[in-house]
């Protein structure tokens, strides 16, 4: 923080980050003369130093115009707990761009297509411990088990003790 005005009403950061208002509802923040929040919404570069994409929400919903440090058209997608979902191409006019939100929906815009995602093929398999005491490796929607290793001297020493019967079985 670099500076804090005595009236509470801005506070401001390092490399031209400034903060404004009192209340979660007021507050505005802006990275030099471009804002990115107000209120319940913002457009936030994911690098400031070098941004690759961008990242919208809107908690209410509906229409908001936000000063972008690219030209020419961006990608939008929505992004769900299954992934992005390309939603396509948005204009930047004049260094804007107006996005339409659905409430409480994340967003990601990138200067052109988004980079691939990892396929089955190119992810890293995943390995777990089943409650069966196997490790799994799952790869290309197989999965392949082989028993847990054991640690010397943990094998189980078998009961002596007779079984008893169930309650109510005699």
């Amino acid at each position: 923080m670099q500076r804090w005005a005595a009236d509470d009403r801005e506070i401001v950061l390092a490399d031209g980050v400034r903060v404004t208002g009192t209340k979660p509802a007021d507050r505005k923040i802006h990275a030099g003369d471009a804002l990115v929040a107000d209120g319940d919404r913002y457009l936030l570069p994911w690098n400031p130093k070098d941004p690759e994409k961008l990242y919208h929400y809107n908690a209410r919903g509906g229409q908001s115009t936000w000063t972008v440090p690219f030209g020419g058209p961006l990608h939008l997608y929505k992004l769900t707990d299954q992934g992005r979902v390309d939603l396509g191409e948005v204009p930047v006019v004049d260094g804007e761009v107006t996005l339409n939100a659905e409430a409480g929906v994340a967003y990601v815009l990138y200067p052109g297509a988004a980079p691939r995602r990892a396929t089955r093929s190119t992810a890293r398999a995943p390995r777990c411990v089943t409650p069966a005491s196997t490790t799994a490796t799952c790869a290309r929607g197989r999965c392949t088990a082989s028993p847990a290793r054991r640690r010397s001297g943990a094998t189980r020493a078998a009961s002596t003790r007779p079984s008893s019967p169930a309650p109510g079985t005699r």
